[in-house]
């Protein structure tokens, strides 16, 4: 069975619906997206297991979709609304900019580098990038031709090679590759149609290998640069109905979230499902209390995975507990009897090295990372 251990964390229990959460880069500080155009900050300490509201602001007028952190410092956060508006806005809701509205609502987005490039997707398969030192429609410096698009929303962005490439899944069951060099942006490549929609996707092995997560629970497993069909796929995830966001916690190992609202855990090379590290369940009856899961985030400093989902919850997972279960130190009963073949046939080496892995997270939670992240945050909060 999965640890049955106290959670790293309580829940969060948040006042409405929540489209996605963000740990920030430098500090103990949690950013959720909601419904009402809100974006709510909380601190968390998990020696003291404390989650404590810290602020909160209005960025739009429509729903809240997504929120980003500047990647290094994160002195500033970036908010994709339903309006179709991309908003930067200090941590006090001071807006420093907003962009001007794309064809349709904001449905993922991705913050390419410090000084606040950012690739933005849209409900109708559009996708921009603006450049947040431009004020007004100059903002928009990248925009792809409507031919090298793809036809239905946009699931997920993924910025690599450097800020070089742009990958991007779709609701029409395509990946594409778009080039953001300058003077070169264009479409790369475009996958073959996938049958099913796209929906989530993460790189692993050094990043030569990308996988993606489909509406009826397959992972494709793709070589990176050829785009055009996967070489491989993972087909018997156990009841998953959908995968709908997955975070690579090291270069062979996977949790991901689904439209069960359960986490679940499996690895790749060789290619097993662990089983299920737990879910957005009732705590008396074991039943789902969410639907699906909205989104899901880890902070490797922390030793953490945080999800939210339809429940207005949002649930904290230790990576500890996800690498042991890939070590095969903990077993889940939902395991299937193939994966257990698999597990069988995974040298000795391995396991070790999975295991030492495992061990070594528990005491990475690099202790001098995570005080520095404490006293970021009490600065920033006094």
């Amino acid at each position: 069975m999965p640890p049955t251990s106290l959670p790293p964390l309580p829940d969060l229990i948040l006042p409405e619906h929540t489209f996605d959460v963000r740990f920030h880069p430098a500090e103990q500080l949690l950013a959720s997206a909601t419904i009402s155009g809100d974006v709510i900050f909380h601190t968390y300490d998990q020696e003291s297991r404390v989650v404590e509201k810290a602020g909160h602001f209005h960025t739009h007028r429509q729903s809240c979709r997504v929120v980003r952190w500047q990647p290094t410092q994160g002195d500033w956060i970036m908010s994709g609304s339903a309006d179709g508006t991309v908003s930067q806005n200090d941590r006090s809701g001071k807006q420093l900019w907003l962009s001007s509205k794309m064809n349709a609502g904001v449905s993922t987005m991705e913050v390419i580098n410090d000084t606040g490039l950012v690739a933005a997707g849209s409900d109708e398969g559009q996708i921009l990038v603006f450049d947040p030192r431009i004020h007004g429609k100059k903002s928009t410096v990248v925009k792809f031709p409507d031919e090298d698009l793809q036809e239905d929303y946009i699931t997920q962005l993924l910025v690599e090679n450097d800020g070089k490439s742009l990958l991007s899944t779709s609701g029409d069951a395509t990946l594409g590759c778009y080039d953001l060099r300058y003077n070169k942006q264009k479409l790369k490549a475009m996958s073959d149609n996938q049958e099913n929609e796209l929906l989530s996707m993460c790189l692993v092995k050094d990043s030569k290998k990308l996988l993606t997560g489909d509406q009826n629970g397959v992972v494709g497993i793709w070589n990176y640069d050829y785009w055009g069909d996967v070489k491989d796929r993972i087909t018997h995830m156990q009841n998953v109905t959908s995968l709908d966001n997955m975070i690579a916690l090291d270069d062979s190992t996977v949790v991901c979230g689904g439209g069960d609202g359960y986490v679940r855990v499996f690895c790749v090379f060789p290619n097993a499902v662990r089983g299920v590290l737990g879910g957005h369940t009732d705590a008396s009856t074991g039943k789902p209390l969410a639907a699906e899961i909205e989104s899901m985030h880890a902070d490797l400093d922390e030793g953490l995975v945080a999800t939210v989902g339809q429940d207005y919850h949002v649930k904290f997972w230790r990576v500890q507990d996800a690498l042991k279960m890939a070590a095969g130190e903990t077993k889940d009963s939902d395991i299937e009897s193939e994966d257990d073949e698999e597990l069988k046939k995974m040298t000795r080496a391995k396991r070790q090295k999975l295991k030492r892995k495992a061990a070594q997270v528990g005491k990475q939670k690099n202790t001098a990372s995570v005080n520095a992240k404490k006293a970021n945050t009490k600065a920033f909060f006094p």
